[in-house]
């Protein structure tokens, strides 16, 4: 373990060009599993799935480039060159982070890192799609969730069973994004449609970070153990929670359109009052939304398991979306209002199921949670900090927007949170070591 570290901080220093412990595991020396490569199939269902949409540029550029993910963030217009007889990219930047906060610079990985890379066909017809529409020095350029989504997808990618990973993610924030529509359509909400690319009415930004959300906790819920049918109750809960920092720095950031005041989003005001004057059922409804679709896709899963047909493993996700939009217009009108006990957009009976809906979601966890899965440090990371950055995203918003109502509770909301993410790191990393003096 030592000498991996010597020669891993002289890796990082650039004194060496490769680590050659990289491959060791510091829990007894064993070579790391070999990553398999992805199929021709396996390609075109990624390909299909993401085509129109804002990753679909970063996954062509990372299947026929062969880039790393900071090199694709940081790949700019001046470094693509398309008219020449042998169309090429030139790698002269990368992007990281230092002290918590994104950088481009063009100190890379290592000196064989600067390099030009000959590119085929498919990828200079959909690079010379992206400059035609393209108002940046970036060739990935649209907004935080495209730069966050792409990374997980590379997370993905890199993991397990990756094809039906990515396709519940699709079909989640293409569920969302239907429901979001109706919501619009029915007058509960609108959003400011002057800013980003949309989808429908809603702004695909705001989709992305969904996705990115639901990924996190299911990752986590997956690595402290629960039993399959606590995982949808864990991921609805943590996700929801997680919202209660966004929505309020998305609500209150106002910018003057056409003459009016407008949020991100805004809201139909039933009441006075809610979580920083955000409806109450917000949140029910997100954690639901999200409950329903995993517990679909868990499933899903244990059916393409036993089964082993792969027409399964693709169309599960499709049978979660539609699956969950049902639940979300039928069931879901008891778990936001009370209804029919109640009469819908009523202040005390939304807060009593949030919190009904919260303690149960809680409980499941805290209850069920076994830790007994050692931490993997290349793979675990992102569960951690992707809900830490955006909480932190969120409070710097706020205090740079000056919403001073928000300040006090979505501190509070962002201390539990990342108190629990704290304490589930601490217990999966005594499960490693547990698991090492064991061995």
């Amino acid at each position: 373990m030592l000498l991996k570290c010597v020669f891993y901080t002289a890796e990082r220093s650039q004194i060496l060009e490769h680590n050659p412990c990289d491959g060791i595991s510091g829990k007894g020396g064993k070579p790391a599993k070999k990553r398999e490569a992805l199929t021709d199939q396996q390609v075109a269902v990624l390909l299909d799935t993401v085509k129109g949409l804002p990753p679909y540029l970063f996954v062509m550029l990372g299947l026929y480039s062969g880039l790393r993910r900071e090199e694709i963030l940081a790949l700019q217009w001046d470094c693509v060159f398309l008219d020449e007889p042998t169309p090429y990219l030139s790698v002269r930047r990368a992007w990281r982070t230092e002290h918590n906060r994104p950088v481009v610079s063009t100190v890379l990985k290592s000196k064989a890192a600067k390099r030009d890379i000959p590119i085929p066909k498919c990828l200079v017809d959909c690079l010379w799609e992206a400059k035609e529409t393209s108002h940046s020095d970036y060739v990935i350029a649209d907004s935080n969730g495209v730069a966050l989504f792409c990374i997980v997808t590379v997370h993905i990618l890199k993991g397990k069973d990756p094809v039906h990973r990515l396709l519940e993610l699709f079909f989640y924030m293409l569920t969302a994004g239907i429901f979001e529509n109706i919501g619009v359509w029915q007058h509960i909400y609108d959003y400011s449609t002057c800013r980003i690319m949309m989808f429908g009415k809603v702004p695909i930004a705001i989709l992305l970070v969904e996705g990115v959300i639901l990924y996190a906790t299911v990752e986590l819920m997956e690595k402290v153990h629960v039993p399959g049918w606590v995982l949808p109750f864990g991921c609805g809960g943590l996700s929801s929670v997680q919202d209660m920092t966004l929505d309020p720095a998305s609500v209150f950031d106002l910018h003057e359109i056409e003459g009016e005041l407008e949020g991100q989003w805004n809201w139909t005001a039933h009441y006075e009052g809610g979580f920083v004057d955000i409806p109450f059922f917000n949140f029910s409804g997100w954690l639901t939304m999200m409950l329903f679709f995993m517990a679909f896709c868990m499933i899903g899963r244990n059916v393409y398991q036993k089964k082993k047909k792969e027409w399964i493993g693709y169309a599960y996700p499709v049978f979660a979306m539609l699956g969950t939009l049902i639940l979300q217009c039928t069931v879901n009108m008891f778990l936001l209002f009370m209804a029919p006990l109640f009469p819908m957009y009523q202040k005390t009976p939304e807060l009593i199921m949030l919190v009904v809906n919260f303690a149960v979601c809680i409980f499941l966890v805290l209850k069920y949670s076994r830790y007994d899965i050692p931490y993997d440090a290349g793979r675990d990371r992102l569960m951690f900090w992707m809900p830490a950055f955006l909480h932190i995203y969120a409070m710097v918003s706020i205090l740079v927007l000056g919403i001073t109502k928000a300040i006090l509770p979505c501190a509070v909301v962002a201390i539990l949170h990342g108190g629990y993410l704290f304490f589930a790191y601490r217990k999966i990393k005594a499960a490693g070591r547990e698991t090492g003096a064991a061995a």
